[in-house]
């Protein structure tokens, strides 16, 4: 457990769990952040390193990639020259998250207008670094330009993303304990974990579109794929258990070379959707096109840098809410209560140049408000939270009992 102190302020509410804490006057604050444990992994020979619950585990048995997963990062190529191994920092395979879909539907760095396949991808014929698709529709500085058109004038990369805020609640109970084998155990749980509890519990995840070891020269016979792709028919990134084989909607231009992607298999991807994430936990160690300040450093050490992912991803599952309804009410009502709970936060040098009199009304009359609203509100809470906690208002996954090719 870590605990970082916010502040100085009188606490009054209600936890989901239903427990009271009640201060009457001023008291120390204490944002306690506590790190959950995590799902079973897979180790550098693909072999399962734990025994999870049966339901993950004949999952990650079939959705885990055999073979020396360090050797397939270091073979498989990126169409900017780079393996995957040179862009990211590796942490944990098979790993499990389960999250829901922020800020924005996920998009691809890809054109609509070109076909999918791997000759597409690591030649980019369709390429002009002198009018790049991924300039259209934004507005950027002369010094922005230059290191997009001179310094990495790339195409761009395939890669099919979206951020989740994920759960930590969820996490199974090994997950920050087992599996993190990597660089001799110096890829630390730690790191992952201090970026996350900065960062609100955001995290990027990423499809890429090939996972192969041939580069533009033999691109006409890429070999065996290495890592599942989104476009890739030989072995595909899989959806509900469905491999994606390329069937992605595309929309309108996205930014920065990206595309919407609206749907997969025809299933709609939006803000809210809940979803469990299987894949590679991962730093990613590659800057914006227009950082000139990047020094190629992965910033592991740096919790306020956000760069979390599971990337690749091996498995996308959705997940149905049947109390969606009763969530939202609860929330709300948790919202209504820690706009009352807002009143009673005075910071200490605030509270030295009131009159001690006036402070002890004010915090009389903020608190008169919050036990009024928990004699409104307390027994609908207590339903909602009874409710929300049984059998009938788990989470629904649609997977489907089917492997992947390997």
């Amino acid at each position: 457990m870590r605990a970082k102190i916010r502040g100085v302020a009188p606490l009054a509410g209600w936890t989901r769990s239903g427990g009271r804490a009640l201060i009457a006057m001023l008291a120390l604050h204490l944002i306690l952040t506590i790190t959950a444990p995590e799902a079973q992994a897979v180790g550098l020979e693909g072999a399962p390193l734990t025994v999870g619950p049966a339901v993950e585990t004949a999952r990650l048995s079939r959705l885990a990639v055999s073979g020396n997963i360090g050797d397939r990062f270091n073979r498989t190529r990126r169409n900017d020259g780079d393996t995957m191994a040179g862009h990211l920092k590796m942490y944990k395979d098979g790993a499990v998250v389960y999250g829901t879909i922020i800020e924005e539907a996920p998009h691809v760095n890809f054109p609509a207008s070109v076909p999918p396949d791997y000759y597409n991808f690591m030649c980019a014929p369709w390429w002009d670094p002198r009018n790049p698709p991924y300039l259209w529709g934004r507005n950027l500085t002369r010094p922005e330009i230059d290191a997009i058109l001179l310094a990495r004038g790339d195409p761009p990369d395939g890669d099919l993303t979206f951020k989740i805020r994920i759960d930590e609640r969820k996490l199974a109970p090994d997950f920050w304990t087992m599996g993190f084998v990597f660089a001799g155990g110096n890829n630390t749980a730690g790191q992952i974990q201090a970026k996350l509890a900065d960062g609100g519990d955001e995290m990027e995840v990423e499809l890429i579109m090939y996972g192969k070891p041939a580069d533009c020269d033999h691109a006409g016979n890429p070999g065996e794929s290495l890592l599942p792709g989104w476009a890739d028919t030989q072995w595909s990134v899989l959806l509900d258990g469905r491999p994606i084989n390329g069937q992605i909607a595309l929309g309108s231009p996205a930014g920065l070379g990206t595309t919407q992607v609206p749907a997969i298999l025809g299933q709609p991807l939006s803000v809210g959707t809940l979803v469990r994430i299987t894949g590679f936990l991962a730093l990613d160690c590659h800057a914006e096109f227009w950082d000139l300040n990047w020094t190629g450093d992965c910033e592991e050490e740096e919790a306020d840098v956000h760069n979390v992912e599971i990337h690749p991803a091996y498995a996308i599952d959705i997940g149905v809410d049947p109390c969606r309804s009763e969530a939202d009410r609860l929330s709300q009502l948790e919202s209504a209560l820690n706009a009352l709970i807002a009143q009673l936060h005075i910071p200490r040098e605030a509270a030295e140049r009131v009159n001690p009199d006036v402070l002890e009304r004010r915090l009389e009359r903020a608190q008169a408000q919050i036990n009024a609203w928990h004699a409104q509100h307390d027994a609908e809470l207590g339903q909602l939270q009874s409710r929300l906690a049984s059998a009938a208002c788990r989470i629904q996954w649609q997977t489907e009992p089917r492997s992947t090719p390997r």
